[in-house]
């Protein structure tokens, strides 16, 4: 997590909900307080990285932070398991999926492991009809089409949620190469990325 979440001994594990919360949630994070509660014990290990992610520290303002950080634990926490369960460290922090990879990025990224062509959005479109799934950034009529109105840094965060989805239901496809290429880049430097914050935070 390249230092972002509280050391182990900071962390506190709570035998008692802190709230009243229906059978359904298997648990919950006081961000400010790092404070977290599992309803089973030991929890999921999907459970345990989401509730892990919730407390660690994102590159976003307090704003966006409470807006994203479902986006963060729910979809982060998928991946970082499947890594696990393969055994594969990931190259850097996969928090900078959200963070730090632009829509050119991802664009790239499947021009050259999927082969696919067009403009940036063109290339989210032929991606979203070659797996069949129609993200709410698109709409379906006589081919998939992305909004023109939707901003480049939600395309982003839809498409790398979508990878991510399609990683952990088949990781023997293209999808978890494009992420760990994603974080590789990541790792060797930020001068062969294309996108970075700028693109998705609006230099936040």
């Amino acid at each position: 997590m390249e230092g972002r979440l509280p050391p182990p001994n900071e962390i506190l594990v709570s035998g008692e909900p802190p709230l009243e919360f229906p059978g359904t949630v298997a648990g919950s994070a006081d961000i400010d307080n790092r404070l977290v509660w599992f309803r089973e014990e030991p929890p999921h290990p999907v459970v345990f990285a989401h509730e892990l992610i919730h407390i660690a520290d994102k590159n976003v303002n307090r704003e966006r932070r409470s807006r994203l950080e479902e986006v963060y634990a729910s979809n982060l926490a998928d991946l970082v398991v499947l890594l696990a369960d393969l055994d594969i460290k990931p190259p850097s922090n996969p928090l900078r999926l959200f963070e730090d990879i632009g829509l050119e990025d991802v664009a790239n990224a499947m021009r050259r492991h999927l082969k696919l062509v067009g403009s940036d959005r063109e290339v989210i479109e032929q991606y979203c009809e070659l797996t069949g799934v129609i993200p709410p950034i698109a709409e379906m009529g006589y081919r998939v089409k992305v909004g023109d109105d939707i901003p480049g840094e939600v395309i982003t965060r839809a498409i790398v949620s979508m990878l991510i989805a399609a990683a952990v239901s088949l990781p023997a496809f293209k999808e978890l190469e494009i992420l760990l290429g994603l974080l590789k880049r990541l790792a060797d430097g930020e001068d062969d990325l294309v996108g970075g914050r700028r693109a998705i935070f609006g230099g936040e």
